[in-house]
């Protein structure tokens, strides 16, 4: 249960992979869930002592100072299938 949560927009995809990176606009928590049956579709979130490392390549974009192309970050795979899930929409992500 999510319970009260304040919000001013939400975003609706299908069949949709993101690429890393931040939301620049929210101004922290952020919910997401995926519905059906169908595999992969995990969210990906940095998380410094994270257990699964993701090296963003030297080839992608600046996102911010603090996540640069061509460096490892540690973070977690996070099942979003039919359960909502809060994560920090400011912290390197995607799906």
């Amino acid at each position: 249960e999510i319970g009260e949560f304040p919000f001013t927009s939400i975003q609706l995809n299908y069949n949709y992979a993101s690429k890393p990176h931040v939301d620049r606009n929210n101004l922290g928590p952020s919910y997401i869930v995926s519905f059906g049956d169908h595999s992969g579709g995990q969210l990906w979130v940095h998380r410094p002592g994270g257990e699964t490392n993701f090296f963003y390549p030297s080839d992608g974009e600046v996102i911010s100072a603090e996540y640069r192309p061509g460096n490892n970050y540690l973070g977690e795979d996070l099942s979003v299938q039919n359960a909502w899930t809060k994560f920090d929409g400011t912290k390197f992500h995607f799906t």
